[in-house]
């Protein structure tokens, strides 16, 4: 929509791997954290930190969401060393987590809502990078001006 015109902004990852949006720009940069997961009725859920030798030997399943455009290398080792490995859509996971089954990597703001409720617990991997997943607020690169109303919404966002 935002290529075509119908729309001025739009919200993506960035950066934006589509070879067809070459023409767009970032307006605002934003670093969602990204946290591990656990059930809150996981062994683990006792615990505020653990390694990844725990997560491996825990993660039954570990969930491969694949919510971001090029997954994090310390999320593919990972991924790789885990015994069993389920690729879901973020919503199945957070669904899967939420009922007990299963392990991963979400952007702190989509489960905040599930954390805050008790049903999911996040943990910090002692021995693992911490990741962060960029999202871009972003216009064509070819809109030399914005209107007065978008601009205001990037004010508000920025805020």
């Amino acid at each position: 929509m935002l290529c075509d015109g119908a729309i001025d902004l739009a919200l993506t990852c960035w950066p934006c791997l589509n070879p067809l949006t070459t023409d767009i720009t970032p307006v605002l940069k934003i670093q969602e954290p990204v946290v591990f997961a656990v059930p809150s009725t996981s062994v683990l859920a006792q615990r505020d930190s653990i390694t990844q030798a725990e997560v491996l030997f825990h993660a039954k399943p570990f969930l491969m969401l694949r919510w971001w455009q090029v997954t994090p290398l310390a999320v593919n080792r990972l991924t790789r060393q885990a015994k069993t490995v389920v690729d879901v859509p973020m919503d199945t996971g957070r669904c899967l987590i939420k009922c007990g089954i299963g392990v991963g990597f979400f952007t702190k703001f989509v489960i905040s809502p599930d954390v805050e409720a008790g049903q999911i617990k996040t943990l910090s991997i002692s021995d693992f990078p911490s990741i962060f997943r960029e999202i871009a607020l972003v216009r064509l690169a070819r809109q030399k001006t914005l209107s007065a109303v978008t601009t205001n919404f990037i004010r508000l966002i920025e805020q």
